[in-house]
């Protein structure tokens, strides 16, 4: 009964990242393949540094999308006491 309790963690893992990556986008997809391992190893450091670009700014701006969504903080409970 050692599977009764569920996946394990691993198992969750990669089933969380297949949800992921069949969520994204062709471009977005691509861009995770880019940084595969064997698709890096050409690379030279001016096409690693565009590639770290172009990462950061895809994360940034989901990063800024989530925090525009976020629930916003009443006034009341941001007002000081003096």
């Amino acid at each position: 009964m050692a599977g009764a309790a569920g996946p394990t963690p691993a198992k969750r893992g990669s089933t969380t990242m297949n949800a992921l990556l069949n969520s994204l986008t062709e471009s977005e997809l691509m861009l995770i393949r880019e940084t595969e391992r064997d698709q890096m190893v050409g690379l030279d450091e001016d096409a690693l540094v565009d590639l770290h670009t172009r990462i950061r700014r895809a994360r940034n701006k989901y990063v800024k999308l989530y925090r525009r969504t976020a629930k916003p903080v009443p006034a009341h409970v941001c007002e000081v006491v003096s």
